[in-house]
């Protein structure tokens, strides 16, 4: 059974398993790859502009308390992975393109 807490549900292990099926069998849910994006603070919410190759290719907009909620979601996926792989993944600003010779 899901958690519940004010105004916030929390999906069971089974429940997110089941939205993800969901989404993967679904053809009218786009699916956007993207490599880089630009965030944008505004007065109510975050602007997400995510970018393919250096073109923008979709906009997401969250409120802050989703924004921080994904950031920690995704931070701790990340870190899970590096656990279990042994490897730091680096971020874009870690990635250094060595110049042209």
């Amino acid at each position: 059974m899901a958690d519940y807490l004010p105004g916030i549900r929390v999906l069971s292990q089974e429940e997110m398993q089941e939205v993800v099926r969901e989404v993967i069998l679904d053809e009218n849910i786009p699916e956007i790859h993207f490599n880089g994006f630009v965030n944008v603070l505004t007065s109510g919410d975050i602007l997400i502009i995510l970018q393919r190759n250096g073109k923008n290719v979709a906009k997401l907009s969250a409120s802050y308390t989703i924004a921080k909620t994904l950031s920690q979601k995704l931070m701790q996926i990340i870190t899970d992975l590096e656990q279990r792989s042994g490897n730091t993944i680096m971020t874009s600003d870690q990635v250094i393109i060595a110049p042209e010779s």
